[in-house]
């Protein structure tokens, strides 16, 4: 009986942050790919990592210029 209980608030735990993160447009990150160095100008260089975030019912990829991806990303746009 007890198992059954803690199911549905995990159940509704879930739900309320997956509608929480839906309204605010904002994307949860899943995977952090590899960080490429992109040549620019004289001498400089682009950090450029790979991100991937899903977001409300698909998974959306984003590049990110730091050398890490932000857990929690905007998703305006998508």
């Amino acid at each position: 009986m007890k198992k059954h209980k803690i199911f549905k608030y995990l159940f509704f735990g879930l739900f309320v942050f997956w509608l929480i993160l839906s309204i605010t447009k904002t994307g949860i990150l899943v995977s952090e790919g590899g960080t490429r160095s992109i040549p620019y100008g004289s001498g400089g260089a682009l950090i450029h990592t790979d991100c991937t975030y899903f977001y409300v019912i698909k998974f959306v990829y984003k590049a990110s210029d730091r050398t890490t991806c932000p857990f929690f990303r905007d998703m305006y746009g998508y």
